[in-house]
């Protein structure tokens, strides 16, 4: 045994494996360093561990500051006044429903079958939500309605509420 070992730290094997070792040491660090460039690119680490400590210190989920920012930025377009910024309004607000329900993993294709496939009782005024995507389906497929500034606001209750319903309020 002692031969063995004498062979393998004999200053000529260590030569002779010197290049050896030079090698599998820079194929190490390039290998570190493309794990950490991958890290730092892609979200896995925020969504594995980020989302969760941010969540628990804050009391909410991770994202919900830029939903609250773009219900403001609704609400403002809404209180413009004009009918074109009402039905801006009922369109972006759909629109951060829906995005707030795929973030949920809601199946369907449209918002109301992602509605439709939350638990009972999820969302206490499915009624007003189907009237304010009927609103804004309205809105979509005809250039010409005329949106009245009632019929914007009681939209934009709906999808407020089922926000607040949902928690991201």
């Amino acid at each position: 045994m002692e031969e063995i070992i004498s062979f393998i730290t004999s200053e000529e094997i260590q030569a002779r494996i010197l290049p050896l070792k030079i090698s599998f040491i820079a194929v190490f660090f390039i290998l570190l360093g493309a794990i950490i460039f991958l890290l730092i690119r892609t979200n896995w680490l925020k969504y594995r561990y980020i989302e969760n400590v941010v969540g628990f210190l804050s009391y909410r989920p991770l994202g919900v500051g830029k939903l609250v920012k773009r219900w403001r930025g609704v609400r403002r377009k809404f209180e413009k006044g004009s009918e074109y910024d009402w039905k801006t309004a009922v369109l972006e607000a759909e629109e951060l429903l829906d995005d707030v329900l795929e973030r949920m993993g809601q199946k369907g294709e449209t918002t109301e079958e992602k509605i439709q496939s939350l638990p009972l009782g999820s969302v206490s005024n499915f009624s007003q939500i189907r009237e304010a995507l009927g609103i804004k389906n309205r809105i979509i497929r005809d250039s010409e309605y005329k949106l009245s500034r009632e019929e914007a606001e009681s939209a934009l209750k709906a999808f407020e509420q089922a926000l607040k319903d949902l928690q991201v309020f």
